[in-house]
């Protein structure tokens, strides 16, 4: 966990913040907000990988698997369900192969979906 700590710090803090706040400008996400359940619902888990700044990220898959968990165990406990399965290198090496360019209507029509999927399972 150390390890994926000081990573996040390295190559995440100047977009989201050292507490993952995310900022205003620019529309970076702040990553306390849903990344939990995007990280459980099939199709966003891909979504938190293929971001920009994840999947060009200088890192290799496995240490990108450790800071994304790191982060979902960190800022997003409370949404992670019983079921919950970390990200593994393997999963992050295949996510990282279709990395998005435009983020925020893949983001918009995500959280649609996963509204709409919550809504019609209660």
């Amino acid at each position: 966990m150390q390890r994926a700590r000081v990573n996040y710090l390295l190559h995440c803090v100047s977009c989201h913040l050292p507490d993952g706040r995310g900022s205003k400008v620019g529309r970076v996400p702040d990553l306390g907000e849903y990344l939990g359940i995007f990280a459980q619902h099939p199709e966003s888990r891909p979504f938190l990988v293929q971001v920009p700044g994840a999947a060009g990220a200088p890192m290799d898959a496995q240490t990108l698997a450790e800071v994304i968990n790191w982060i979902l165990y960190t800022m997003n406990a409370q949404q992670l369900g019983p079921g919950f399965k970390p990200y593994t290198a393997q999963e992050v090496s295949e996510y990282r192969k279709s990395p998005l360019l435009d983020v925020e209507p893949v983001r918009r029509e995500l959280i649609g979906k996963i509204k709409y999927d919550y809504a019609v399972k209660e």
